[in-house]
């Protein structure tokens, strides 16, 4: 062997013996125990992965919304083209046309989805595509100016046919856009066409092959793009047909006939993308938000458009409609929940205690109305708490606060009723019922055994029962006493408080014992010294200032003994 190769062959030896080292080195690294920081990234990488400029709202209004827009403004020139009538062309003419464009968008989406980084564009091309074919095949049947089929039925099998041809190019490619964008405008195409029963049953095919792809690929933007086009859908149709929406309500009585015609068709929808939802609600995080979306747009959709045509047909029984929807989705909840369905669960309780609240008006007059909306507030504050289920608590928040403005407009009323033979004040019925039942609530919040749970929120949550009973009560004590023991009622209403304060150990309700008193001073001075002549008034500052001392010496004492804060309120 030459010297040369033999300097050749070591210089490779000591390449390997370099290489070698290097990867010990690595795999010393890699292996490394818990609490060693991994290596850095390498600068060069820190600086490309910061040098990438983000997408500005101008791109994505130029790559997308101009793509979405310019498809769904084309695909309505094709059926408006359709609809319109030529006198040169016939209806095959412009039935092959119409295929014409659905083919075109159709390959040349397929072409463009193979070039690299344009694939997104393709889709939405042959969503466009699908959505001309489906109206064009419509048209074949239930457009008068191109009609040339007959049949009604094979009518059907064509829109089958085609509607399986779009979900299963969406399944073969995996591509949510297209799907999302075909059935979309596909919706879209029958607004601008004849309201007819065939036209509902088209949006029930859609919504079945919807919620078909939409569970198989678990595709959850889908489904919730599904509900609203299904309904929206149907509230334009069912108008056009049978007057039936939220929006214009000068028509006359419908027949029961039509009524459950619309019931059914809002039912399907409803059992369809509800089916939908639990299937979807179990999987990756990126469905949460959709799933809980579709969840509450697709009850709330239904449960209205139904509500707005229960009233024509039913009006001594509209209750009916909301109460059952109510008790459908507390039923909905309790199945969620033992599949694991946390958030589809909590979002069903909200939706059920929310329909089944709103049947109330529906039934009763308003002094029951108020009456039971206050205790249905104690009773979910209890549940709430005991079995620790929050949405129970927000909502009986939300309906203690909406329960408010009654009260207050049921203050100024001076209607009575009749029991057991006796008049009683309707606000005295009614202002009570909601401090007791205010007052309940508060008091749940106290208990010891469900303090544990509840932390910071919990003592919010008091305080604001506790307020709005106290402001109540002094309020019904305004109302409701003669103006000579007036000043003797706010003094040992201020007294109450302030005992109760003391008892709990809870500054709010101290101060609100304070501000009665604040209130009954400005009465003496304004109000009393004007009319101090009559023997009741002189009774009453007798009788309302033992009872401030009373409280001042309470006060004393309980600061004497460390309970109450350094810094005295007054």
């Amino acid at each position: 062997m030459s010297d040369e190769n033999k300097q050749e062959l070591q210089t490779l030896k000591d390449l390997a013996a370099s290489l070698t080292t290097r990867i010990h080195s690595l795999e010393q690294r890699l292996s490394a125990p818990a609490g060693v920081a991994p290596p850095r990234p390498s600068a060069a990488r820190v600086v490309a992965a910061s040098s990438q400029p983000k997408e500005s709202f101008e791109s994505r209004v130029g790559r997308f919304w101009l793509q979405r827009v310019g498809i769904g403004s084309l695909v309505l020139g094709v059926a408006f083209f359709i609809l319109y009538t030529f006198q040169y062309l016939g209806p095959w003419a412009k039935l092959a046309i119409g295929y014409a464009v659905g083919g075109g968008l159709l390959g040349l989406g397929i072409l463009i989805e193979r070039q690299q980084g344009l694939a997104w564009y393709g889709r939405g091309l042959r969503g466009g595509g699908w959505a001309v074919v489906y109206f064009t095949t419509y048209a074949m049947h239930h457009i008068p100016g191109t009609r040339v089929l007959q049949d009604p039925t094979a009518s059907l099998l064509l829109l089958l046919l085609v509607a399986a041809m779009a979900v299963g190019s969406a399944l073969k490619r995996r591509s949510q856009l297209e799907a999302a964008f075909a059935f979309l405008l596909a919706f879209a195409t029958m607004f601008v066409s004849h309201a007819t029963l065939f036209t509902l049953g088209s949006v029930a095919v859609l919504t079945v092959a919807i919620v078909t792809v939409a569970v198989q690929m678990r595709w959850a933007n889908l489904c919730l793009t599904g509900a609203v086009g299904s309904h929206v859908a149907h509230l334009v149709l069912a108008h056009r047909m049978i007057g039936l929406n939220l929006i214009f309500s000068d028509y006359p009585d419908i027949a029961v006939e039509q009524f459950w015609l619309n019931a059914a068709f809002l039912a399907l929808y409803w059992v369809a993308y509800t089916y939908a939802v639990f299937k979807l609600g179990g999987g990756e995080g990126r469905n949460r938000r959709p799933v809980l979306t579709t969840t509450l747009v697709n009850s709330l959709l239904f449960g209205l458009q139904l509500l707005a045509s229960v009233p024509r047909a039913y009006w001594d029984e509209r209750y009916l409609a909301p109460l059952l929807l109510g008790v459908a989705c507390l039923a909905l909840s309790l199945v969620a929940r033992r599949r694991g369905l946390i958030d589809v669960a909590e979002a069903n309780v909200l939706l059920g205690l929310s329909w089944a609240t709103a049947s109330v008006p529906l039934k009763l007059t308003s002094r029951w109305v108020e009456c039971l909306w206050g205790l249905e507030v104690a009773a979910l504050v209890r549940l709430g708490l005991q079995f620790r289920r929050w949405t129970y608590r927000v909502f009986a928040i939300v309906l203690a606060v909406l329960l408010v403005p009654r009260l207050l407009l049921e203050l100024m009323g001076t209607a009575t009723i009749v029991i057991l033979s006796h008049p009683v004040s309707q606000r005295l019925l009614i202002i009570l019922t909601a401090v007791g039942s205010y007052g309940a609530a508060a008091a749940a919040y106290r208990l010891e055994r469900f303090r544990v749970s509840q932390g910071v929120s919990g003592n919010q949550c008091f305080h604001l029962y506790a307020s709005l009973a106290s402001f109540f009560l002094t309020c019904l004590v305004a109302a409701e006493v003669a103006a000579r023991w007036l000043s003797l009622a706010l003094a040992l209403d201020g007294m109450g408080l302030l005992a109760l304060g003391f008892w709990v150990k809870d500054r709010v309700l101290r101060t609100g014992g304070l501000i009665v008193f604040a209130i009954l001073v400005l009465k003496i001075l304004l109000v009393d010294l004007a009319q101090a002549e009559t023997i009741y008034r002189i009774l009453s500052f007798l009788a309302a200032g033992a009872v401030m001392l009373a409280a001042s010496y309470a006060y004393a004492r309980f600061e004497a003994l460390g309970s109450a804060p350094k810094k005295p309120l007054v």
